[in-house]
């Protein structure tokens, strides 16, 4: 980016999609100035989509094609968001198994963040350093919240705190809502509004 800046925040809204943007009035406000769109991987699936983001990889390249993937080495079918052979009671991580040896080169937080450079990845306490979060972040600090507040709250004081660095909130609200009900549901349009808030 042509852009200079010491810190920068990373908002990630899982499932945030036209119809979303379209119930939101802040995000519309901000768009103008501050947007631009971008075109997801494919398939545009979680792990696919946010691998590729905190990468700066393709699938091809950073490993994980879909939500279901064969893989050689553990020898059976994969669940990527889990990171669990489907059927498996444990992830891989369990068993000792390393699934960065999948990545077929490293994705830019190993690769091109200088070295004491502080990363930050925020994300829900259910999901920290479980399945999809423990390939995707390279070498950035986890950090658990409970509610979406908790998690801005968390991420504004770090980002004070830090005088250089990036902090990743990744939020699965939507997402989830849109799985249960529809992406025009009144629900999703009260989730939307809730991270607006915060």
């Amino acid at each position: 980016s042509p852009r200079r800046a010491k810190r920068a925040f990373v908002l990630c809204l899982d499932g945030f999609g036209f119809k979303e943007f379209a119930m939101s009035e802040r995000f519309r406000g901000l768009y103008p100035h501050f947007g631009t769109w971008i075109t997801s991987v494919f398939p545009s699936i979680t792990s696919c989509a946010l691998s590729s983001l905190y990468q700066a990889l393709p699938p091809a390249r950073h490993g994980i094609t879909g939500h279901y993937v064969w893989k050689d080495s553990p020898g059976g079918v994969v669940d990527m968001l889990k990171m669990q052979v489907d059927g498996a009671r444990w992830p891989l991580s369990a068993a000792g198994f390393d699934v960065q040896t999948w990545k077929r080169e490293p994705g830019i937080l190993e690769s091109r963040v200088p070295e004491g450079l502080p990363g930050y990845q925020l994300m829900h306490y259910a999901i920290v350093n479980s399945g999809l979060s423990t390939y995707s972040y390279g070498k950035a600090n986890i950090v658990g919240f409970s509610e979406t507040l908790e998690g801005f709250t968390k991420a504004g004081k770090i980002l004070r705190d830090i005088p250089t660095g990036w902090v990743g909130l990744y939020l699965a609200t939507v997402d989830t809502l849109s799985h249960a009900l529809t992406g025009d549901s009144p629900q999703v349009g009260l989730a939307v509004r809730q991270i607006e808030e915060s």
